[in-house]
């Protein structure tokens, strides 16, 4: 078990740039709850420009993606996959509250997850996301970015690719 993740904090908490976050395997689960808490937290609170999460193969607490979706106003998707998530049934309700109301998650995924509580439907978290996305327009960024991928279908000769 490898607690000590001081300097990776510190390091992660300092950088401005990070727009993609991705912690599967070993790395999360080997950490203590607390310090995996703390992660999620600092990578919720200090990093302006992510725009990417996937978190995988790990416990993780409800009341922690609350905070980081909160926190990230700028966050286009987040991937969560082989995760027992952990919380009470309030902190679920929390979550999909949030993830309805957040106006830039375009790419909510649960893949392979489950719910330390039995009987928690965590269909409703992707669907609360889904009516965000049906009900909301994409950010001006995102459409930059479409319009961008439009022009390139055109050849240079002016002839539309098919």
């Amino acid at each position: 078990r490898y607690d000590d993740i001081h300097l990776l904090l510190e390091a992660l908490s300092k950088n401005l740039s990070i727009q993609c976050i991705r912690f599967e395997g070993d790395f999360l689960d080997c950490l203590h709850p607390l310090q995996r808490s703390k992660l999620l937290r600092v990578i919720g609170s200090f990093l302006p420009s992510l725009r990417h999460v996937g978190l995988a193969d790990s416990p993780i607490l409800v009341a922690d993606l609350c905070h980081l979706v909160t926190h990230q106003k700028q966050l286009l998707s987040l991937r969560l996959h082989d995760s027992i998530l952990q919380g009470t049934l309030q902190e679920f309700e929390a979550l999909e509250g949030i993830l309805a109301k957040h106006s830039t998650i375009r790419d909510f995924e649960l893949y392979e997850c489950t719910s330390a509580i039995p009987g928690t439907n965590l269909k409703s978290l992707t669907h609360a996301q889904l009516q965000t996305n049906r009900s909301s327009p994409p950010p001006p960024r995102m459409l930059q970015q479409r319009r961008l991928l439009d022009s390139k279908r055109y050849r240079i000769d002016g002839e539309r690719k098919v």
